[in-house]
């Protein structure tokens, strides 16, 4: 990430992303997460605060809503790494039903989802 450096480098560029992060992501609660609508956060911002900030292990409900401007490989990824997640929302992004099928491979405790996909059948599901 741009002017940041773990050796205490340019600490007023990370401060900046630090209160853009804290600005646009709702931490609802220990365990829920949701980034819906924070327009601002990039990929890389964001993949930067889950590795370094976020208790993984604990999220138990995430909420990736309207984050369209994201890749849905982006979307696969970061969903992938709540490996005790039970709630997913997810409309309106650039996720497929085979996007799905790769987050619950990792994400085996899914019991509620939400979400808008693109594809308008389970055709391209089967050769996953």
């Amino acid at each position: 990430m741009p002017g940041f450096s773990d050796k205490g480098g340019n600490v007023h560029n990370f401060l900046l992303i630090w209160v853009q992060i804290i600005s646009n992501i709702i931490v609802i609660s220990c365990r829920k997460l949701s980034i819906s609508k924070c327009y601002q956060v990039t990929q890389n911002v964001f993949s930067t605060f889950s590795d370094r900030w976020l208790a993984l292990e604990t999220i138990t409900v995430l909420d990736i809503s309207n984050c369209y401007w994201f890749s849905n490989d982006f979307l696969v990824e970061i969903s992938s790494k709540f490996l005790h997640l039970e709630e997913l929302y997810a409309h309106d992004t650039k996720l497929t039903l085979v996007d799905l099928v790769k987050i619950f491979k990792s994400c085996q405790k899914v019991t509620r989802l939400s979400a808008s996909v693109m594809e308008a059948s389970w055709l391209d599901v089967k050769h996953e």
